[in-house]
């Protein structure tokens, strides 16, 4: 890592006290203590249960040449601390900085409210068979992680692949400052953190400012979502969707229990692609991605191969099969938009009984009623044979199933024990498992415990 004692000071506006060259360059920056080498930069943030302003003692220790400080700790005055106003804030300054030293690099951001880390996987193993490039490490897209993921920056990175997610108002301007992207995609608006923002349109302009509304930077956008075609002002945009054709045209979209075939036709050519995932709304984010990569004028058939060669994120439709039955774990998080995806890819196989065990939906805030009432209708609409309701805002959904269809079994389970002795009860031949809830609501636990108990996994 190229930085200097000197660059970190001019880029936090921080005040030295310590005994050391100006010239000195550390080697990387983290802040867990417990992954300091020697040579690196600690930077103590403060989380929900935690301050990392305990553990400069322990990063000195592991071998750290300097460590960040708000002004108002008291620290060892032998130390080689930087005093700041705040160290969040300077992280980011920090990476700002760095990223401004890397112009030759092209950098994608990717936001929307579902389905910006499976376009960031694709889009990776897309640009990977022609160029050098860095993504976004699992879900570090947020005011910590972005910074984290910039500090990855080196002289031979062509592409950086970014994820930028919000959770409340401002804070994609400050991503969109440290990142600065060249190009943005934008997945789609949906009422994820809604409780932050008040209104669905809130949250569209929100993700709207992840890029600069200038002739030089473009953004991507999917136009069959109708609030942010609406709300899109952005001077350079191109549009990728299922109606779209200046590029290309797909059609004959099919699935089988594990994977999604379609046709596509670009130039009089006919190509067949097969997806390792399943639903519309994962041909959606391959739309994403050919859109863009052939706009920067990458080969088709690299494009295809790449696509079809990218790597699925655990807890994200993950497809096991057990004799008769099929376990779907799609417990990295849930929302609205992605329940209704998760229940129309089930709806499409055609295995026998379908059982949902459900849980909740969490940052809804005061529209909890309204929008698990919605989620309710969804269900009530599908195929679903049964559900398995494991929360408590979520029995609001249940409640309106069972008002609109009488013919969908629906269990309320308030232990692990329990669901387990439904599931005996209720697997008999053919079967779909699907899991779904927020990610505090920790079901990748049952998934392990399904497995374990009923499959000796």
């Amino acid at each position: 890592m190229d930085l200097t004692l000197y660059e970190i000071l001019k880029s936090v506006f921080g005040i030295f006290n310590g005994n050391s060259s100006c010239e000195v360059k550390i080697k990387d920056i983290k802040i867990d203590s417990k992954k300091i080498n020697k040579g690196d930069l600690f930077v103590p943030v403060k989380g929900e249960n935690f301050d990392g302003h305990d553990f400069i003692n322990e990063a000195f220790e592991r071998g750290a040449f300097f460590s960040l400080s708000d002004k108002k700790h008291n620290l060892n005055k032998n130390k080689n601390i930087i005093y700041v106003e705040d160290t969040l804030d300077s992280l980011q300054n920090l990476a700002k900085f760095y990223r401004e030293k890397f112009d030759n690099v092209k950098i994608v951001g990717i936001t929307g409210s579902v389905g910006k880390s499976t376009v960031k996987e694709m889009l990776y193993s897309v640009l990977s068979a022609s160029y050098n490039v860095l993504k976004t490490q699992g879900n570090l897209n947020g005011q910590i992680g972005v910074p984290l993921t910039i500090f990855n920056l080196n002289k031979e990175t062509d592409f950086l692949v970014i994820e930028m997610g919000v959770s409340f108002p401002g804070e994609m301007i400050k991503l969109q400052k440290i990142v600065d992207p060249d190009f943005a995609i934008i997945t789609n608006i949906g009422e994820s953190h809604i409780t932050n923002f008040d209104n669905i349109e809130n949250i569209c302009n929100e993700k709207l400012k992840i890029i600069k509304n200038s002739g030089k930077n473009k953004i991507y956008i999917n136009s069959d979502d109708e609030i942010l075609k609406k709300n899109n002002k952005m001077k350079n945009t191109i549009h990728f969707g299922f109606n779209e054709k200046k590029f290309f045209e797909i059609s004959d979209i099919k699935s089988d229990s594990s994977k999604t075939y379609f046709e596509l036709k670009y130039k009089n050519e006919l190509k067949r692609i097969i997806l390792p995932c399943l639903g519309n709304h994962n041909v959606s984010n391959v739309l994403a991605v050919i859109t863009f990569a052939l706009d920067i004028g990458m080969n088709l058939e690299t494009i295809i191969s790449g696509i079809q060669k990218y790597e699925k994120l655990p807890m994200r439709q993950n497809i096991e099969t057990f004799g008769n039955t099929i376990l779907i774990d799609d417990t990295y998080n849930s929302s609205l938009n992605s329940i209704q995806a998760a229940l129309s890819v089930i709806d499409n196989i055609d295995n026998g009984k379908k059982i949902l065990i459900l849980g909740d939906v969490n940052e809804l805030g005061e529209n909890a009623e309204r929008i698990n009432k919605k989620i309710g209708e969804i269900i009530a609409k599908s195929k679903i044979n049964i559900l398995v309701i494991f929360g408590i805002s979520i029995i609001l959904a249940a409640n309106e199933i069972t008002n609109k269809n009488n013919t969908i079994k629906v269990h309320k389970a308030t232990s692990i024990d329990e669901i387990i002795e439904i599931l005996r009860n209720e697997i008999k031949k053919k079967c779909i498992i699907l899991l779904k809830a927020s990610r505090k609501e920790r079901f990748d636990k049952i998934a392990l415990e399904i497995k374990k108990r009923l499959f000796c996994i």
